[in-house]
């Protein structure tokens, strides 16, 4: 009996052991491959082109580029990733000017004489399309109307190599606008978000979405005085949502008396297009400590 007993024990002993075995050999081979993951991030997928309806404008991005449009915006930016793939640097800004874009054009045609440094001004071509080719030091930025007449900028980073700057420019093309109804009406819609407390770095605040009074004013020559088009009171959430023709607006919610448009951002800079599609934004009061 004895014996029987001691020839249990020894082998539930090296059952034991070869299962801690298994567990070790298994850990090791998971912490070697998370390690060798961790060590060589696989690059996120980019695009490889793009197509901006809002600028009227496409073409093909070299290669680790990418671009980030938002509906409505003035603006969108074009970035260059880093070897790691997991975050990015500026490369280029596109913007427009909408009004009186001939004058910019003649300011760096004719510059005057108090202007320091001087530009390098050249006349160059983008897909058939005349454009000026502006340079300041390492500063390389090029203008050129779209088929809408808009006076495109295309800003590159001093750090953007030339042979990069070249092969964007080289891809780009310009395409017409869609035609449009003369009643045709889109939505403006977003939320309004309240953000309170102490936001000071490194703690990141979100807005929560409240109650408040939104208006929607008119921009540009067809509205000198900046005359409020229409106004509406957002639902519990903050969401609210207007049907308005093509345009440029300035979105603000009312607080306290105030205008709010959004946090550190003067509402000059706020401005939306409806051109031919919804645009989603949001309006943030502000009342938290930066």
């Amino acid at each position: 009996m004895r014996m029987m007993k001691l020839v249990r024990i020894a082998v539930i002993m090296a059952a034991v052991a070869a299962a801690i075995g298994v567990g070790l050999v298994l850990r090791s081979t998971s912490s070697f491959r998370s390690r060798e993951f961790l060590g060589e991030p696989e690059p996120m997928p980019r695009p490889t082109s793009f197509r901006s309806e809002e600028f009227l404008i496409s073409g093909r991005l070299p290669e680790g580029w990418s671009a980030d449009e938002a509906p409505g915006q003035l603006a969108f930016s074009v970035s260059h990733a880093y070897e790691s793939g997991w975050s990015t640097r500026a490369a280029a800004w596109v913007s427009v000017i909408l009004d009186d874009p001939d004058r910019t054009l003649d300011s760096f045609r004719h510059p005057p004489r108090s202007y320091v440094p001087m530009p390098d001004v050249t006349d160059v071509t983008i897909d058939t399309r005349p454009a000026l080719r502006v340079q300041i030091a390492a500063q390389r930025t090029y203008y050129v109307k779209n088929l809408r007449e808009e006076l495109l900028v295309i800003k590159f980073e001093e750090r953007t190599p030339v042979e990069e700057i070249d092969e964007f420019l080289s891809h780009l093309r310009f395409f017409a606008p869609r035609a449009l109804a003369p009643d045709a009406r889109f939505k403006l819609h977003g939320q309004v978000g309240l953000l309170t407390g102490n936001c000071m770095p490194p703690i990141k605040c979100k807005p929560r979405g409240i109650q408040r009074e939104v208006i929607v004013r008119g921009i540009g020559p067809d509205f000198p005085e900046a005359e409020i088009v229409a106004r509406a009171m957002s639902d519990e959430n903050g969401a609210f949502a207007f049907e308005l023709p093509p345009g440029r607006y300035q979105l603000l919610a009312i607080a306290d008396g105030n205008e709010w448009c959004s946090p550190r951002k003067s509402c000059g800079t706020s401005d939306v297009r409806i051109i031919d599609q919804d645009v989603e934004t949001s309006v943030v009061i502000d009342e938290a400590s930066h």
